[in-house]
C-alpha cells in the first residue's frame, strides 16, 4: 500500500515536470489569455502550499502559548489578513518562476528540476518514518515535507550555482551598463506582449548583474573567494528552486494519499 501511495506521489510529479516543460516550449508562442491562465495556475498551487505552511505555523503558536478554551484561539486562527498575505506571496513566487522556466535552456538544469520532483515524494516519506516515533501525527507529514524541501533546495540550488559558475556570459567588460541591460532585452521574443515585457524584465536584471559581476570581479576562477562572490551574484537562483519546490508541494497537496496515508502510518 505504502509502495502504491510512493509510486501515485511520484506519478504527480512526473506530470507536474511534464507540464513546466511544455509551458517552457510553448509559452512563447501562447497569447495574452492563455499566458495568463497557466502563470494564475502556478500562483494558485504555490499558494496552496503557503496557506497550509501558514496555517500550521499558526496552530503550533497557538498551542504553545494559549489554552484551547480561549476566545484568542479564535481571534488569532488566521484569516483574511493571513491568506492576503499568503496570495500576495504566490503571486510574486508564481510569476518569478513561470518567467524564469520559459528562460531555461539547459538540459542539465532540466534534468536536476525532475530529479528533485521525483526525490521529493521519496525523501519526504523516508523522513516522516524516521520521526513516526518523535512527532505527533498531525504534524508528521507537514514536517516530512519541509524539511525534504530543505534537503532538496539545498542540493538543487548548489546544482543550479555550480551550472551558473561553469557557463558562459556575454563579455560586458567594455560596455556600459544601458548597452548591458538593451542587449538582454532584445534576445527575448514572445507572442504575448505581456509576457514579453515580463521576460524583457528578467533579462535586464540579468544583464545589469553581468555587468556589475565582470565590471567589480575578475573571470572567474578555481579561487575559493571568488567562487563564493560568483554565487552572491548568481543569489536569485535560491528563489527559484524556492518557488519550484513550493510548486511541487502544492501539487502533492492536492494528492491527499500523498499528506495522509503513506505519512501517518
Amino acid at each position: 500500500m505504502q509502495f502504491n501511495a510512493l509510486l501515485r506521489q511520484m506519478g504527480s510529479m512526473l506530470i507536474l515536470t511534464t507540464a513546466v516543460w511544455l509551458w517552457q516550449v510553448y509559452a512563447r508562442v501562447l497569447v495574452d489569455g492563455a499566458v495568463l491562465a497557466a502563470v494564475m495556475l502556478m500562483v494558485l498551487v504555490i499558494a496552496l502550499a503557503l496557506w497550509q505552511r501558514a496555517k500550521v505555523r499558526r496552530r503550533v503558536w497557538l498551542e504553545a502559548y494559549f489554552r484551547s478554551q480561549s476566545p484568542v484561539n479564535r481571534w488569532l486562527k488566521g484569516g483574511l489578513g493571513m491568506a492576503i498575505l499568503q496570495a500576495a506571496t504566490a503571486l510574486v513566487l508564481g510569476v518569478y518562476l513561470a518567467v524564469t522556466l520559459v528562460r531555461v535552456q539547459s538540459p542539465s538544469i532540466w534534468v536536476g528540476l525532475v530529479v528533485a520532483a521525483l526525490l521529493f515524494p521519496f525523501i519526504s516519506y523516508w523522513i516522516a518514518r524516521r520521526l513516526q516515533a518523535h512527532t505527533k501525527s498531525s504534524y508528521r507529514h507537514v514536517l516530512s515535507m519541509r524539511w525534504a524541501a530543505l534537503v532538496l533546495g539545498a542540493i538543487l540550488w548548489g546544482f543550479l550555482i555550480y551550472l551558473s559558475y561553469q557557463s558562459s556570459y556575454p563579455d560586458f567588460r567594455q560596455a556600459n551598463l544601458d548597452q548591458s541591460i538593451w542587449y538582454m532585452m532584445s534576445q527575448e521574443q514572445a507572442r504575448s506582449a505581456w509576457l514579453l515585457n515580463a521576460l524583457e524584465l528578467v533579462a535586464g536584471s540579468d544583464g545589469l548583474r553581468y555587468w556589475l559581476a565582470q565590471q567589480l570581479l575578475p573571470a572567474p576562477t578555481s579561487s575559493p573567494s571568488q567562487v563564493l562572490a560568483w554565487g552572491i551574484v548568481f543569489a536569485k537562483e535560491a528563489l527559484f528552486v524556492w518557488s519550484y519546490l513550493l510548486l511541487c508541494t502544492g501539487v502533492l497537496s492536492f494528492h491527499n494519499i500523498a499528506l495522509t496515508e503513506p505519512l501517518n502510518q
